[in-house]
This record gives structure tokens, C-alpha cells and sequence, in this order.
């Protein structure tokens, strides 16, 4: 995703976790590591009116909780700002009938590439990022179901 900012295929970074994930350690990882320090980062936290006013940050990284993404994608509706997603933990949004995988599945459309990390092992993902017409998450992508 650095490499998308710098050469311009991209503008905006929504890096979605685990609470504690998306509000100290990517945040501190982009201070520790001298190519990522370049970024302005916003982490979106708190109550809905302190998550609006810090979605209007103009940092290229934002972090959120995924227990705030259902509220994210209801804030910005289809005017999703973010063209690369990152999927922390992603083994979290692998249950197609929550809120929260219906929710990232409303807005893959605006999604240019997404990622999903996991130190989950599992034989039916591959290991590369993936675009959204490749993810389950794709309106396009058929669901399917472990058998």
C-alpha cells in the first residue's frame, strides 16, 4: 500500500483490526519505521461524532477498529474514500452472514486492492493480495461455504 501512494495508484489506506491493533500498533509501527514515518495517520475511535469529525482527517492511513466498520461504511455510504483496504485478523470477517462482512462486501466496488492478513493457517487462501474482484468480499465473487 506504501508503494500504491508513492507512485499515485492510490490515495487513501483504511487498515481495519483488532481494537488494540488498529489503535496502538499499527499506529506505532508507522512511527518506528523510517518509510512509513513520511505518512500522516488518524486513527478513528471513540464516539460517533469523535469517529465523524476524525474521518475527515486528510491522512493517507487511517486505522479502525473492525467493530467500527459497519458504522464506517453507514458514515460514508457511497462515498467510500478508501481505493486500498487492509484486513487485519481477517479470519474475523470470514462468517458471510455477519454485519460486519455485509458491510465490507457493500463497498468492494470503490475498493481498488484489498488485503487480508491472517496468522491463521488455512489450505483455501492464497498468500498474495488479492483485488476485490478476487475476494469473497466482491459483489462480483460468488460466496461459497467450507463443505
Amino acid at each position: 500500500a506504501h508503494e500504491l501512494l508513492l507512485d499515485g495508484k492510490a490515495n487513501k489506506v483504511l487498515v481495519v483490526g483488532p481494537p488494540r491493533v488498529a489503535k496502538v500498533t499499527w499506529p506505532n509501527e508507522f512511527k518506528e519505521w523510517s518509510h512509513l514515518a513520511i505518512w500522516d495517520t488518524q486513527v478513528i475511535d471513540g464516539t460517533p461524532a469523535q469517529r465523524a469529525k476524525q474521518c475527515q482527517s486528510p491522512a493517507a492511513w487511517h486505522f479502525v477498529s473492525r467493530s467500527s466498520i459497519v458504522w464506517l461504511v453507514q458514515h460514508f455510504k457511497n462515498k467510500w474514500p478508501y481505493d486500498v483496504v487492509i484486513l487485519d485478523e481477517s479470519t474475523s470477517f470470514k462468517d458471510h452472514t455477519t454485519s460486519r462482512f455485509k458491510a465490507m462486501r457493500n463497498v468492494t466496488r470503490y475498493i481498488k486492492y484489498l488485503w487480508e492478513l491472517t496468522a491463521t493457517p488455512t489450505a483455501e487462501r492464497a498468500c498474495a493480495p488479492s483485488s476485490p474482484k478476487a475476494s469473497p468480499y466482491s459483489s462480483e465473487a460468488p460466496l461459497s461455504t467450507p463443505a
